[in-house]
């Protein structure tokens, strides 16, 4: 499932936080921030999930609206693992 890489860059900027301040914040590396700003994130939901909470961002603002299941894009077997 694609994601809005801006969203994440641009919530970190509103409280001008650098990528390090981020990664400190969501306990992922700077280089999991900087994957993510740029859209390279693949499957890092874990750490998707836990530099939103950090941010304060809704899964509408990352995946949009059709982002509703964040694992919508996982065959059963692997929802049941993903939950």
């Amino acid at each position: 499932m694609k994601y809005r890489a801006s969203t994440f860059k641009n919530a970190r900027l509103r409280r001008m936080w650098t990528q390090s301040e981020l990664a400190r914040r969501a306990g992922v590396s700077v280089q999991t921030v900087n994957f993510i700003e740029n859209g390279k994130a693949g499957l890092w939901l874990k750490a998707l999930r836990n530099i939103a909470v950090v941010l304060g961002l809704s899964e509408t603002d990352i995946f949009g609206k059709q982002g509703s299941d964040p694992n919508a894009h996982l065959g059963a077997q692997e929802k049941r693992k993903a939950s």
